[in-house]
């Protein structure tokens, strides 16, 4: 334990770290004094009823203990959940209605557990509705990491716990950088839309992560890489890049892309309504002043 950080010596003792206490400690809670477990609640349909009885599946309930037993159990209650989801006939067989793939859950719970800031007094929230799972870990990206860099970049805010949790003979993270946009790939592969990191404009003390449990329209790929590129999209340039014709037609796939948090809409106006993807800046100078600036036609400065 000496030898890997996680405790040091003292006169006739030795005394566990902050990370050796994290991820073997019986109840690191107590010990520390601190939130550091995982708070799951279930609710039934899309959002928190905030009058009358509570519309909780289960009364929410705290995950405490080592991390990687936290990590186990909130699992296991995924699992029970997609156990336990509504049957749908497909084909032949009857399939859960609870589409999201346990790999990418555990893909983000894992990571919640390591990269959270545990110098921050709250549990990792974890959220599950009808539509979406919810991971909002307490502290914002670590180190330089961003919404836009997150497949690709790496950067570890708690290395000892990330490079212990990985020498587990059944360890819940691979430790070679791929696992977030391993998590993307296998949601893309079940159809569904890719997990929707929120960023610090919109959660400047937390990182938020929804896990949407909808079948993707094949319109949203072509929408969301034009918004990767040009920032914002108009009605009317969303019909002109997917030939869809019918102005009320893409307002409802707008409108309800808004609900499921994948855009926000922008500008009061009609004329001058716009929508990008949330929290997303457009670079200063992007579009010249002459241009088309409501649908990103405008043209470049080089």
């Amino acid at each position: 334990m000496k030898d890997n950080g996680l405790a040091v010596g003292q006169p006739g003792r030795f005394e566990l770290t902050k990370a050796g206490v994290l991820l073997f400690g019986k109840n690191p809670s107590i010990a520390l004094k601190n939130k550091c477990g995982i708070k799951i609640s279930h609710y039934y349909g899309t959002k928190p009823s905030h009058t009358g009885k509570p519309n909780f599946v289960t009364r929410p309930f705290t995950v405490e203990g080592p991390l990687l037993k936290q990590i186990e159990q909130a699992i296991e209650y995924f699992r029970n959940i997609v156990k336990n989801s509504p049957p749908k006939l497909s084909g032949a067989s009857f399939n859960p209605t609870f589409l999201v793939p346990e790999w990418a859950f555990q893909e983000a719970i894992t990571n919640a557990v390591i990269h959270r800031n545990y110098f921050v007094q709250d549990d990792i929230q974890v959220r599950f509705f009808d539509d979406r799972v919810e991971i909002e870990s307490p502290g914002t990206y670590p180190g330089h990491i961003t919404v836009e860099n997150i497949r690709t970049e790496r950067f570890a805010r708690n290395p000892l716990i990330l490079r212990t949790l990985n020498r587990f003979q059944i360890a819940p993270n691979l430790d070679i950088g791929e696992g977030v946009d391993r998590m993307f790939k296998v949601m893309k592969e079940q159809n569904l839309y890719e997990p929707l990191f929120f960023p610090p404009t919109i959660r400047p003390n937390s990182v938020l992560l929804f896990l949407l449990n909808i079948q993707k329209v094949e319109y949203w790929d072509t929408v969301g890489k034009y918004l990767d590129k040009n920032y914002r999209i108009s009605n009317k340039r969303a019909r002109e890049i997917t030939s869809v014709q019918d102005i009320l037609k893409m307002s409802r796939l707008l409108h309800n892309w808004v609900e499921k948090g994948l855009l926000e809409k922008m500008g009061k106006a009609k004329k001058d309504c716009y929508y990008r993807k949330p929290g997303q800046e457009i670079p200063k100078g992007l579009f010249s002043m002459g241009g088309d600036n409501k649908t990103g036609k405008g043209n470049l400065h080089p």
